[in-house]
């Protein structure tokens, strides 16, 4: 991939990933006006570094070629070179949904002071971003689940300890809703589904070992969960 880099930093290379670039951006629905601005918010570089990969001026590194890639929807492969091999695929196979974004996971503590620190949060000290399916506001995060309490075959919306669901801080909680909480006596987020039943509010584990908690006052709802994301790998 190296040495693919090296013969790929050419002038024609640039400009012609830069067309690939602002291809995939018209699929994916994004305006002209603002892109630069949109892949610096997205990737965590300047706006000077994205307007670069877009007037031809340059490539961005391997790692950021494959996030920037399955961002849009897009093979790396085709992103960077102009080849696809994505027709390959077996009859039985149907596509994906478009994929719409990465989002940044977070742990435990972090997550439980997200209002606190979302605006200053230093997005370069990630070292892991999962992939979504839908639009998400600027501080979606994704948090991995710990322990089993919210694990019931028999719930649709079941979590297994692992898997990390997507929270979105800008959706309004409503009954039902899985949300992420940090409790008054903890400094730590937890997940679970937001019950509303008159003038009692609380949070139900999907697992009945576990005890609901009543919302008093201190509990503090971070975000909804509007998916979950799981990796065999």
């Amino acid at each position: 991939m190296i040495a693919l880099m090296v013969q790929l930093n050419n002038d024609a290379a640039k400009a012609e990933f830069s067309r690939r670039l602002h291809l995939a951006m018209d699929n994916a629905g994004y305006e002209v006006r603002g892109r630069a601005r949109k892949l610096a918010s997205q990737f965590s570089v300047s706006d000077k570094g994205a307007g670069k990969w877009l007037n031809g001026e340059a490539i961005p590194e391997t790692h950021r070629i494959a996030a920037i890639a399955l961002w849009l929807g897009v093979s790396g492969e085709w992103l960077l070179t102009g080849k696809d091999h994505s027709e390959d695929i077996h009859d039985n196979v149907e596509a994906a949904p478009r994929l719409k974004g990465l989002v940044p996971v977070i742990n435990e503590v972090q997550a439980g002071h997200w209002t606190e620190i979302k605006t200053g949060f230093d997005e370069s000290d990630i070292s892991e971003w999962v992939p979504t399916q839908r639009a998400n506001s600027r501080y979606s995060f994704g948090l991995r689940v710990v322990g089993d309490s919210m694990f019931n075959p028999y719930e649709k919306k079941s979590l297994s300890e692992g898997m990390v669901v997507i929270v979105d801080p800008e959706v309004p909680a409503q009954h039902r809703s899985l949300v992420v909480a940090r409790l008054s006596n903890s400094e730590k987020a937890t997940v679970k589904e937001l019950v509303l039943d008159g003038d009692n509010h609380f949070l139900r584990p999907f697992n009945q070992q576990y005890s609901v908690i009543p919302i008093t006052e201190g509990v503090i709802i971070i975000g909804v969960v509007v998916g979950a994301y799981s990796s065999f790998i």
